[in-house]
């Protein structure tokens, strides 16, 4: 989705692709763009919710 609305792609038309999507996801201090890998995300806010049900579920 995100490299999707980067580079401008729709449903019917995919635009040329110009930088790798791992060379985009690169921090900015190493000369990347700095955004960061969905899937890692997705994974950290899961276990951070798990955590937060194992340990105190009043707080949700």
């Amino acid at each position: 989705m995100q490299r999707n609305f980067i580079w401008g792609d729709t449903e019917n038309k995919r635009r040329f692709h110009a930088v790798g999507w791992d060379k985009i996801t690169v921090p900015k201090w190493k000369g990347g763009l700095g955004m960061r890998k969905l899937e890692v995300m997705n994974k950290a806010c899961l276990c951070k919710l798990g955590w937060k049900l194992q340990t105190d579920s009043k707080e949700l």
